[in-house]
């Protein structure tokens, strides 16, 4: 394949097909945070930990997807049939989320173990990547079939051996992924760029049906339209956020047009995709789930301030998302977002203590996340126009 065709691959529908089911995933994964308290009374760190580990599984199982994009050609018969399959499959572990960790067989752990396994037969179905990607994709494959087993032995434990597995399970994925930077994984800028930028208004979709499902249980009113309109311009403004400016960039960091790649360094782009894009954007996604928590209390009472719960799901959320943001710019290109930072602070503490409707807050979040934006642009346009 040539590098000309490697760049216009672009995401197909077959891959945002697949991301419909992820929607359900994450839409299970922020009811299960939001009733963290209420199902783990006295216990809300461990259920909050469990939601953790099972996002984070959820993330790596739709990472493995992106990296394959990239790199197979999913148009062809064999490999179109069997995604398909394995996007019913993600289904089945979707809907099995909810009782993931409770007593008896785990039917999430088991559809989790089929989907990575079927990932990986789908590598090995692409022989069109050069000799470097693939040795690098038999390099892989054999070591990414150890996580995927190790979740299937733990769906047969009892639930404390279980969560152990898993957690090891994930650590082992994690030491996958680092291996990417010492491998010619071929990478597809555009593609990759594209895709995660499309995951991420899918999960700022989830923020925005958590707000307005919620909504629809109460009686509309002035007032709690307002609220509801406060909520969503906190959303808008976390989209404004990511695409105001240096989405246009992430695929120039794939090619070195941000810290420059070394001559002949075949790893470099693979690191970069790995670290800007993979263990980056987790962040994000997570943070948005658990914003998107703090938006349901929001819509259930327009009229009240934020409880404790909510207000830590809030910042926490913020953190994480604003925060892995500044992350992944600077890993890009070195430019630290010194206006966000500021912001954040500000943010983390109206969240925090803010005794302003809940609507009220969420709309000062996002005039305070207008101004850094628009202070870093102008100073980012400073930058380049020299």
């Amino acid at each position: 394949m040539s590098h000309a065709a490697e760049e216009e691959r672009r995401t197909t529908f077959l891959e945002l097909f697949f991301d419909l089911v992820l929607v359900f995933a994450i839409t299970q994964l922020a009811s299960q945070l939001h009733d963290v308290p209420h199902h783990h009374a006295g216990h809300a760190l461990q259920g909050w930990l469990e939601v953790g580990l099972l996002a984070t599984m959820i993330w790596w199982l739709w990472s493995q997807f992106a990296w394959l994009g990239t790199s197979v050609h999913l148009s062809a018969t064999r490999p179109r049939a069997l995604m398909l399959a394995l996007t019913g499959v993600l289904l089945v572990a979707s809907v099995a989320l909810p009782v993931a960790t409770a007593s008896g067989f785990s039917w999430f752990g088991a559809a989790y173990a089929v989907v990575k396994f079927g990932a990986l037969m789908l590598y090995r179905m692409d022989a069109d990547g050069g000799v470097a990607h693939a040795a690098a994709v038999r390099d892989y494959t054999r070591k990414a079939a150890i996580a995927p087993l190790v979740v299937l032995v733990g769906a047969f434990l009892p639930p404390p051996g279980r969560l152990v597995a898993w957690g090891i399970a994930m650590l082992i994925e994690l030491g996958g992924t680092l291996l990417v930077g010492r491998q010619g994984f071929r990478i597809s800028a555009a593609h990759f760029a594209e895709r995660h930028a499309l995951v991420l208004i899918i999960v700022l979709g989830e923020a925005v049906v958590a707000l307005g499902g919620k909504a629809v249980a109460t009686a509309l009113d002035p007032a709690s339209i307002l609220g509801l309109l406060g909520g969503f311009l906190l959303v808008a403004t976390l989209w404004w956020s990511y695409f105001a400016w240096t989405f246009d960039s992430a695929e120039g960091w794939l090619k070195g047009h941000g810290r420059p790649f070394a001559p002949n360094d075949a790893g470099a782009a693979g690191r970069m995709a790995r670290d800007a894009f993979t263990f980056g954007h987790f962040p994000l996604v997570a943070g948005v789930i658990a914003i998107a928590v703090a938006l349901k209390d929001l819509a259930a009472e327009p009229l009240a301030a934020w409880h404790g719960e909510a207000r830590v799901a809030l910042a926490v959320g913020l953190v994480l998302y604003l925060g892995g943001f500044v992350g992944v710019v600077f890993r890009g290109n070195g430019y630290l977002l010194t206006e966000r930072i500021v912001a954040l602070v500000v943010m983390v503490s109206l969240a925090l203590a803010s005794p302003l409707l809940a609507g009220l807050t969420a709309a000062l979040l996002g005039l305070v996340l207008v101004v850094a934006i628009g202070a870093e642009v102008r100073r980012w346009r400073r930058l380049h126009a020299r």
